[in-house]
């Protein structure tokens, strides 16, 4: 069950009670239970798929919650870290974290100092209603705010997978907190082999949500190899420069105006070749349509 339905429901109980207890008389009680179910309401609404907004909790880059949200989402917050709490004592059994493969760990919320692997890993956090546990350092921590059940977008799966990818070069270990990154940091040569990898590891869920935008976080990178090879063809033929900063627009327009036409892969693709001067910087508008 998705996030914005757990909630949807914890809203509909609350506000069933504190209807009760105004009819009961006990208006100055019911009062705190009407406002908490708003606020679950309003979670449920931002959580859902179609909407999907995890800043709206406020969360920093270095996670942390502004006052504001505090007060305004407090129990909501106070709850996700019970919950977390709870549920960490409740699976005992379970290892806090586990290695997939050397220097890449994937765990739970790490609320304490225990909970992190050895050797000083850095932290790769997707949630948008945890905090950032005092003993991990800011320079080593990497926010991703994301909703329960729900997936980060393309160009932060691709942000964290780099980020990661510069950690491990420095011989730093890597801690993350959501399966679903760790999909995409290159383990297997395609996201499925990868959830394979992870299985065999630690228990982990995926929904149908986070299987769709690895898909297109798959075809996004598909499309910069191709983006890569089109640059180099052109320098090849002495269409572009060695240098010059190049700016890669999909045009989806099935009217696009034709330069040329490029066939790669089975894909027929549209090149529209745009120069434009600015100062002393050259910039090089490949509009690409794939039919």
């Amino acid at each position: 069950m998705g996030i914005s339905k757990v909630i949807g429901i914890a809203g509909t109980s609350l506000l069933v009670t504190s209807v009760g207890m105004w009819k009961i008389g006990l208006r100055i009680v019911a009062v705190p239970f009407l406002a908490t179910s708003t606020i679950a309401y309003i979670i449920a609404v931002a959580s859902h798929n179609s909407i999907n907004i995890p800043w709206m909790l406020g969360k920093n880059s270095k996670g942390r919650f502004p006052i504001w949200s505090s007060v305004l989402f407090g129990p909501f917050l106070i709850l996700a870290r019970v919950y977390a709490t709870m549920k960490r004592h409740m699976r005992k059994k379970e290892a806090v974290y586990n290695m997939i493969i050397e220097g890449i760990y994937l765990g739970g919320w790490p609320f304490m100092l225990k909970h992190l692997p050895p050797g000083d890993p850095s932290v790769i956090d997707c949630t948008c209603e945890l905090p950032r546990s005092d003993f991990v350092l800011t320079n080593e921590y990497l926010c991703v705010p994301t909703w329960d059940t729900r997936a980060p977008t393309i160009s932060q799966i691709e942000f964290a997978a780099r980020w990661a990818c510069e950690k491990r070069a420095k011989g730093k270990p890597v801690y993350v907190h959501c399966a679903f990154v760790l999909v995409a940091l290159g383990i297997a040569e395609n996201w499925k082999d990868a959830e394979n990898i992870i299985r065999e590891k630690r228990k982990i869920k995926m929904n149908a949500v986070h299987r769709k935008t690895l898909d297109d976080w798959s075809k996004y990178r598909g499309w910069r190899r191709r983006w890569r090879s089109t640059v180099q063809r052109y320098r090849h033929h002495g269409l572009l420069p060695d240098k010059g900063v190049f700016l890669f627009v999909v045009d989806m327009n099935a009217n696009a105006e034709e330069d040329e036409q490029l066939v790669q892969d089975n894909h027929k693709w549209q090149f529209v070749r745009i120069i434009q001067k600015e100062g002393k910087d050259t910039f090089f508008h490949l509009h690409i349509h794939l039919q």
